[in-house]
């Protein structure tokens, strides 16, 4: 019998939530990993790889420092982006923090650190960053990799391919100030609001401002 998460006492629903989430994110750090390790393959006795890796909603660079490090220490170059926001740079975050205020962060990381060639690598939410990205700047990016992340077609937003959690959760998490979604409860303790209307942006809107 298949039981609806919705259909859980609420003990128990908090439990099943918290353990998805502990798996999804080891699953995703894995996946990172094992790419890694497939480029350091392919490159041994050559050039190595940059990465600039784009955590997924409410988390910031901290998400990806260690395997950022463990890149580093193989040869590549790696970037373990915070968001506009999020993290240690959450005193920036206000109604106008956005979609695309998300992509002109790793836009202008690209440009400022005259990158090319790269790899981008995002989690969860971050699929929408990295699919902005690849809008924008794609002669500077060699690969792309989704990791558990949203992977939207142009006019669709984060809202649209959430579950029916999640967009509960936006709408829920958000009235405490009407423009940021508090964390859920299962996340790292460093986890910080993530902005409303990042989740709501399209891809289409993004496009628009760079034709």
């Amino acid at each position: 019998m298949v039981t609806s998460l919705y259909d859980l006492s609420v003990p128990t629903f908090l439990q099943t939530v918290r353990a998805v989430g502990a798996v999804l994110d080891r699953a995703a750090r894995h996946c990172a990993e094992i790419h890694a390790d497939a480029v350091t393959d392919a490159n041994r006795g050559g050039k190595m790889a940059t990465y600039i890796l784009i955590p997924g909603g409410w988390h910031g660079g901290w998400y990806f420092q260690s395997f950022a490090e463990a890149l580093r220490s193989r040869g590549h170059r790696a970037y373990a982006v915070t968001l506009t926001g999020l993290g240690e740079r959450r005193h920036l975050l206000g109604a106008h923090v956005n979609l695309d205020t998300h992509v002109q962060d790793v836009v202008q990381l690209l440009e400022v650190e005259n990158l090319s060639e790269v790899i981008l690598l995002g989690h969860s939410y971050a699929g929408m960053v990295v699919s902005g990205v690849l809008d924008c700047a794609s002669s500077r990016i060699a690969a792309a990799v989704y990791c558990d992340a949203y992977v939207p077609k142009d006019g669709q937003s984060c809202f649209d391919l959430a579950n029916d959690f999640y967009r509960r959760l936006f709408l829920d998490n958000a009235a405490k100030d009407g423009f940021s979604v508090l964390p859920p409860s299962h996340l790292d303790p460093r986890a910080t609001p993530h902005p409303l209307v990042a989740a709501f942006d399209d891809l289409l809107d993004i496009a628009l401002q760079f034709t």
